[in-house]
């Protein structure tokens, strides 16, 4: 197990910024299957095309319900930290500790490593805007363990951070050994691991709007809802209760909306979308609904290809009557 990293080192450190031998990768690879309860790990090199579908099948399944130990195993170690969070009486300093981890995640230091990490390299580029998603929320896990738990508890989070600064990302379970990508231009170009895509079955409310929009912009949040709520529709983007996994949750709501429209407010395309607008976007083109985005930058959803940039968020206060979003939906049949 490893020792926690405490915040001024983890702000310190950036994803892909760390060569090691095969021999070292392998060995923090198993740390982390170890720290996660798992018998073994698995090194898998591939293209970035590889990569980004291995990551995909894992996470759409989860998203889907079903059972995957890397993902369930993430959960439990949320809930321990919540745990502590209650019994400690230490809400603020833990939500102080995400938010300055956010700011860190967002920064110009982390946009200008992924711009050197793309640059020249277009076949690669949807990886690493993945992988530095992935990354964020891995660094903010890390966060929150430390603003709680005793800096003598063996954190389970730092050998997961340790692989991603080398440039490999745990991406799945097989079996009972943890999956871990390393991006290889000369490796598997075909998925050799990950499960099959469910066949999923949508019942869609035609009532219903899922708005796939990060927390931390509550005022364009707000605003959107009530511009939808206004116009007679049902929104799905309240939070759902976290003493269960939340993805299959969120997919539930998925699945049973009409449409799912994202809102992305931040000025930079580089990074692309927020982590979990990203996942909530992708899900929703996996049930084959309507995905649509609102965003003030062009662009910004290129790596999720089928998702139709609707608009901007015309965010002085309100939202406009003849925003293009209304035409959008009015054009979905709703047998």
């Amino acid at each position: 197990m490893s020792q926690p990293l405490r915040q001024f080192e983890l702000a310190s450190r950036l994803p892909f910024s760390r060569k090691c031998s095969a021999g070292e990768l392998n060995e923090i690879a198993q740390r982390a299957a170890d720290a996660l309860g798992l018998r073994t790990a698995v090194i898998s090199p591939g293209t970035a095309r590889c990569g980004l579908e291995m990551e995909r099948r894992f996470r759409i399944c989860w998203w889907s319900g079903h059972s995957e130990q890397f993902r369930a195993r993430l959960h439990d170690i949320k809930k321990e930290v919540y745990q502590a969070v209650r019994l400690a009486d230490c809400q603020t300093g833990f939500e102080q500790a995400w938010r300055e981890m956010n700011v860190i995640t967002s920064s110009a230091s982390w946009r200008k490593h992924l711009r050197l990490m793309t640059e020249g390299r277009c076949a690669e580029a949807d990886w690493f805007r993945l992988a530095f998603r992935i990354a964020g929320q891995a660094w903010s896990r890390a966060a929150r363990w430390n603003a709680v738990m005793p800096s003598s508890c063996d954190s389970p989070i730092t050998p997961i951070l340790e692989l991603v600064e080398a440039g490999a990302v745990p991406v799945g379970c097989h079996g009972d050994s943890l999956v871990v990508f390393e991006l290889n231009c000369n490796g598997e170009d075909e998925c050799r691991f990950g499960p099959t895509l469910p066949q999923l079955q949508a019942v869609s409310r035609t009532d219903v709007v899922f708005l796939a929009a990060s927390f931390r912009r509550q005022p364009l949040l707000k605003a959107w809802r009530g511009a939808f709520e206004d116009r007679g529709w049902n929104v799905y983007c309240e939070r759902v209760p976290e003493n269960e996994a939340i993805e299959p949750q969120l997919g539930q709501r998925i699945r049973e909306s009409l449409a799912v429209v994202g809102l992305a407010g931040q000025k930079d395309p580089a990074p692309g979308l927020p982590w979990w607008v990203y996942q909530e976007l992708d899900y929703a083109l996996e049930c084959r609904k309507p995905t649509g985005l609102i965003s003030d930058v062009r662009g910004i959803v290129a790596d999720l290809r089928n998702v139709v940039e609707i608009g901007p968020t015309s965010f002085q206060g309100s939202v406009t009557n003849d925003h293009p979003v209304w035409e959008w939906l009015a054009r979905i049949p709703r047998e």
